[in-house]
């Protein structure tokens, strides 16, 4: 009995410590969105695209804000995602739409990774990992991370 005491307590503090504030896709929600971002990673493990994040694309500043912005065609409510980077990074600001899909999915109508010459991916993204300071994208097997800032 004892040793079943334990392995619950230890179970309920691993899941405390390093899972405690992550939450599944469906359960996320435009409020937990809202905010800015930085991208701090860009793992292409295929290696399509022959391409690194760059110090600009760190230092950017994604704000995917709650300004409301043109429905989709099916009239998923949209928002503004406002992104701005320092002067001396040329190429890398840029405007576009955000919505949470029904299905838990991150919708982004256009954006830009690399400056000009990078990428510039678009629609759903899968929200692999998410809390209130990472989020984890996947799209096309290319995985982006982002960090509350």
């Amino acid at each position: 009995m004892n040793r079943l005491i334990v392995i619950a307590s230890v179970l309920v503090l691993f899941t405390a410590c390093n899972g405690g504030d992550k939450k599944s896709s469906s359960d996320i929600n435009v409020e937990d969105v809202k905010g800015k971002w930085a991208l701090t990673n860009f793992e292409d493990p295929e290696g399509k695209y022959s391409f690194e994040i760059t110090e600009c694309d760190k230092l950017t500043v994604w704000e995917f804000s709650d300004i409301k912005a043109e429905s989709l065609d099916d009239e998923t409510e949209t928002f503004q995602l406002i992104v701005t980077s320092p002067d001396t990074c040329k190429w890398f600001d840029f405007e576009s739409k955000w919505a949470l899909t029904n299905g838990g999915d991150l919708f982004i109508s256009s954006m830009r990774v690399g400056g000009l010459g990078g990428m510039s991916p678009a629609g759903k993204f899968d929200i692999i990992e998410f809390s209130d300071s990472k989020m984890g994208l996947e799209m096309m097997d290319c995985f982006y991370t982002f960090k509350r800032i």
